[in-house]
């Protein structure tokens, strides 16, 4: 578009669309930005879970210009008040992305170097980034479960340091691990450990669905703990922990 229409209707075409939405609305947030999208746009989502990325891919390939990209944020965090956000770990928070198939591009590159100026932030580049995406995955999934169906008391660092509910979450977690691995994901025997120590570090802190759910807003528990039923069931792997706290959620 040139100048003048840009100006007048806001037309351009981006360099980057970060989808920063809620997972049940990525969708018809992604449609709204088709008029931003140019031949080389890279789309990249940041939504909690995975079952998402096949539509995303499929809508960004239906416009027959730009490309997705896989991507997801780690932080945790929570509007404490207008204008303040609390932070409970990943500190800085950064955000882990890369391409779908193969080593990434150039143009991938340069969005790598534009999260390399941020101070607040950063961007892990991945060679390989659904297992990291997965890595996220598991946590959030298992630790809303986990926490949703307990109640507000039942803060992450409670989650750590209650052996009987630690071993509800590791539990989940062991679900979703397997399910990554029947899907040739490659997850780590080491991540597991690391995110107890997250869970320890991070005092205080609830997941943003487990709000929701508390809260009665829309909320993320069926793209996070209802795909994990769904992938289970299609991989023949058992979700008991899982499968029980989505029911009792999804009432």
């Amino acid at each position: 578009p040139d100048a003048k229409k840009r100006k007048t209707e806001g037309v351009f075409e981006a360099d980057v669309i970060v989808l920063g939405c809620k997972a049940w609305e990525a969708e018809r947030c992604l449609k709204m930005c088709r008029p931003w999208c140019g031949k080389d746009t890279l789309v990249l989502p940041l939504q909690n879970g995975v079952e998402g990325f096949d539509k995303i891919k499929e809508i960004v390939t239906s416009w027959g210009i730009g490309r997705a990209l896989a991507g997801c944020c780690n932080i945790v965090s929570a509007i404490q008040e207008p204008g303040m956000i609390r932070h409970w770990a990943a500190n800085p928070p950064y955000i882990t992305f890369g391409e779908f198939d193969g080593p990434p591009s150039a143009k991938t590159q340069t969005v790598k170097a534009i999260f390399d100026k941020c101070p607040a932030m950063e961007g892990h580049l991945e060679v390989e980034a659904m297992p990291k995406i997965w890595e996220k995955f598991c946590f959030i999934c298992a630790t809303t479960g986990v926490q949703a169906t307990s109640g507000p008391m039942v803060t992450q660092d409670v989650v750590a340091n209650t052996p009987d509910i630690q071993q509800m979450w590791r539990s989940a977690m062991k679900e979703i691990i397997a399910i990554a691995r029947s899907m040739g994901i490659k997850y780590e025997d080491a991540w597991l450990e690391n995110r107890v120590e997250v869970l320890r570090g991070a005092a205080g802190a609830t997941t943003s669905c487990s709000r929701d759910l508390w809260a009665g807003r829309p909320s993320e528990v069926d793209d996070l703990l209802g795909s994990v039923v769904r992938m289970g069931k299609e991989k023949g792997v058992p979700t008991p922990v899982v499968s029980t706290c989505y029911s009792a959620l999804a009432l």
